[in-house]
């Protein structure tokens, strides 16, 4: 101890240089440190700390509509309202692990019958409601058999006939919306579309149909159909969701054919698996994600 006292005394120069480069060192490292410190103080004072992820809500879905809804013209199709588990309700349901899913679709369903028989599954609860209706109610069956029987001209007076309808349709349509509404007050409303049951060419190579001038003729009225539904669903807050351009080359004349063609089985006209899969899946998922 001694030793260092001497040396450290005999040698004043060294030991303040010595000392200025100790403080120096000093600073610097308080320096390094403070904006940990700081950062450390601000995060557990609850500055700007990021918020933890909440999970989504539960998807309490429900859906509703006539057999293209149900999946009538898909494979595993069974019971008296010919449900298929490949229609898009339960595909989507399937692929979205949904909390609860409740099927009251069913083939051969009007607006009126969607009414009476299918809104008791909807809950104040239900945060999702999907629904195809319309087509039994122009009478889409009936007329394709016109067209087939009796020409050109016959057909395109049945669908001139429905046409004239318009506002009876829209102003129904506008009613069981209010009351699925009324019915489902927190659930997002998809009301989805029709796809086109014919392409308009030359030839229908799949398989017998309609001539040219009738599957045109048909074409505009799947259009008066679907824009009438559109118009529907803008009016009173559902989402339109429009597969036409999703069946684009592939209706019943189509390569590969996503719609039943005349005759069928297991119900023509309607699409089939490949036509659920392939077209009305994505394009519901496409605005619900």
């Amino acid at each position: 101890m001694r030793r260092l006292d001497l040396t450290l005394t005999a040698r004043p120069t060294l030991t303040r240089s010595i000392t200025m480069h100790g403080r120096r060192r000093l600073g610097l490292l308080a320096a390094a440190l403070l904006p940990v410190t700081v950062l450390a103080a601000t995060t557990l004072a609850g500055g700007p700390a990021q918020a933890a992820p909440t999970n989504p809500a539960p998807i309490k879905y429900v859906a509703l509509g006539d057999s293209y809804s149900s999946g009538s013209g898909a494979s595993g199709a069974t019971g008296p309202c010919t449900k298929s588990p490949n229609s898009y309700p339960p595909l989507w349901a399937k692929a979205h692990a949904v909390a609860s899913f409740t099927n009251m679709t069913c083939g051969g369903a009007t607006m009126d019958t969607v009414t009476l028989t299918q809104l008791s599954g909807l809950k104040t609860d239900t945060t999702m409601v999907t629904m195809t209706v319309g087509g039994n109610d122009v009478g889409f069956v009936s007329i394709v058999a016109q067209c087939l029987a009796r020409g050109d001209a016959a057909c395109q007076r049945a669908v001139n006939e429905q046409i004239a309808k318009k506002a009876q349709y829209v102003k129904k349509a506008g009613e069981l919306a209010a009351k699925i509404k009324a019915k489902a007050p927190n659930a997002k409303l998809y009301l989805l579309g029709y796809p086109y049951l014919f392409e308009t060419g030359p030839t229908c190579p799949t398989g017998p149909s309609l001539n040219q001038k009738q599957r045109q003729i048909l074409h505009g009225g799947v259009d008066f159909l679907d824009d009438s539904l559109a118009e529907v669903a803008a009016a009173n807050g559902f989402t339109y969701v429009d597969v036409r351009a999703a069946f684009a080359g592939h209706s019943s004349c189509g390569t590969p054919p996503w719609i039943t063609g005349l005759g069928a089985p297991p119900v023509p006209l309607h699409p089939n698996d490949a036509g659920y899969l392939g077209g009305y899946l994505p394009a519901l998922t496409a605005v619900t994600g």
